[in-house]
């Protein structure tokens, strides 16, 4: 297959200067006048069956940015496509000069190589200071900028394309909305989507567009990389008196090794006193745990939680669980559970939708709710049945842990409920949420996720 990569470019300021860095991916020293760079060291996915040939289903995914001089202007040439060779020569579309900067991603781990022409700034102090730049945090703050100045930023997190920003202080994105030299900027607006906060492992390229010679800040953000959560884990005996436990499941259906961990944060617990098991898996390869408490962690005890996985890159991890019994006559019985991605939640852009409620003498529904962000979440429920508001409670959903409201409308006050939904309002944070609806005859039940209301 004939490879290319498709150019962008537009006008932005002066000259720039890189401050190198150190990660897998590589650009190979280039000068003056030279019109490709080599670029190596990337993920290079491989068929799990076969080894050594290409997945065709899954490429590298390399990002490439040249900053070079126009006239009085400094121009952006980004490239980026998906790649199916292990080493990539790119032609550039304008040649190198002194001064120019040369950003390659690797994007399925958000690594990033930074490379100077001409001068070597490593030892340079920043023209600024970036603080927030840490998991949970909604905003970014710069600090040392000149009134007005111009700063450009390239935001990456592993398996999504980068996010490309020119912003000026004191204008519409400036939080305080004044040209005195602080920048406080939306981490949303950072990478254009969600979560509204950063999470862990997420880097950061910023330099200041309007500096002669500009420093470049390059940041990876702070916290534990929690990159996906079940909802609900339990061992634990039920309502009707019949243990209930839960198995899990984890596959790695990408052509390279994942590695990891998981941890079960019980109710009321932290991520960070959690106990964790690791994972190792090759590409194709799965593994799965029967009563995951027990033959994972040795708990043995009555209790529940969440299940939360981690790792770089853990959100290529895909995670089912089942939260089943089993009956006098060995039958199992229960319902499927699957692992949420932490990067994204339902959050405060949106009013979310839990149909089917029904909760009278013969059914129960109970409401899960899971902490996909790294801060407690504040969240509104409203229960509606009949046209009207039938009950209504503030609740805050801890950090990657778990709320479970059993018997939801007789515990918020909304008694008996033939037939209708939960509404979720998250006013900060993000959560995953699903409503268990149990059939009492069986104790047979269905689990209902989500939804936004507006779609």
């Amino acid at each position: 297959m004939k490879h290319w990569l498709t150019a962008m470019s537009c006008a932005l300021g002066v000259s720039v200067l890189a401050v190198p860095v150190v990660p897998a991916i590589e650009i190979a020293p280039v000068g003056e006048g030279a019109t490709s760079v080599v670029i190596s060291g990337y993920t290079f996915p491989q068929d799990p069956g076969e080894a050594g040939k290409r997945m065709e289903a899954f490429a590298a995914m390399v990002g490439f940015v040249h900053f070079h001089r126009s006239g009085s202007s400094l121009r952006n040439d980004i490239y980026h496509r998906p790649i199916r060779v292990p080493e990539l020569e790119l032609a550039l579309s304008s040649p190198v000069g002194q001064g120019d900067l040369l950003v390659a991603m690797d994007l399925l781990n958000g690594e990033m190589a930074v490379l100077s022409v001409g001068g070597d700034r490593a030892a340079a102090d920043p023209p600024f200071t970036v603080e927030g730049f840490e998991a949970g945090s909604s905003t970014v703050t710069l600090r040392g900028l000149e009134p007005g100045e111009t700063c450009y930023f390239i935001s990456v997190r592993p398996g999504h394309w980068p996010s490309y920003r020119s912003l000026t202080e004191g204008d519409w994105a400036d939080g305080d909305a004044e040209e005195n030299g602080v920048f406080e900027l939306s981490s949303a607006l950072l990478r254009s989507g969600n979560p509204l906060y950063v999470l862990a492992g997420e880097r950061l390229l910023a330099f200041s567009v309007d500096d002669a010679v500009p420093v470049p800040v390059v940041l990876e953000s702070s916290g534990t990389r929690a990159r996906q959560v079940v909802p609900v884990a339990s061992h634990i005996v039920g309502a009707s008196g019949v243990p209930f436990v839960s198995d899990l499941t984890l596959t790695n259906p990408v052509g390279f090794r994942l590695t990891g961990w998981v941890r079960f944060v019980r109710e009321g617990g932290t991520l960070d006193g959690a106990p964790s098991i690791p994972f190792d898996l090759e590409g194709g390869e799965s593994i799965a745990w029967d009563d995951v408490l027990q033959t994972a962690f040795g708990i043995t005890d009555n209790v529940k939680g969440t299940l939360v996985v981690g790792g770089v890159p853990g959100w290529f991890v895909q995670v089912s669980s089942r939260n089943y019994a089993v009956d006098g006559e060995g039958r199992r019985f229960g319902i499927s559970i699957p692992g949420l991605q932490t990067i994204a939640p339902l959050d405060l852009e949106q009013t979310w939708i839990l149909p089917g409620l029904v909760e009278h003498g013969a059914f129960r529904s109970n409401l899960v709710l899971a902490g996909l962000a790294p801060m407690p979440s504040q969240v509104t429920i409203r229960i509606i049945a009949g046209g009207t508001v039938r009950a209504e409670a503030d609740r805050e959903v801890p950090a990657y842990g778990l709320l479970q409201i059993n018997r939801v409308a007789h515990a918020l006050g909304a008694g008996d409920v033939a037939a209708g939904y939960v509404e979720l309002t998250v006013h900060a944070g993000g959560v995953a949420a699903g409503l268990s609806v149990v059939d009492g005859s069986a104790d047979d039940a269905a689990w209902i996720e989500a939804r936004p209301m507006f779609p």
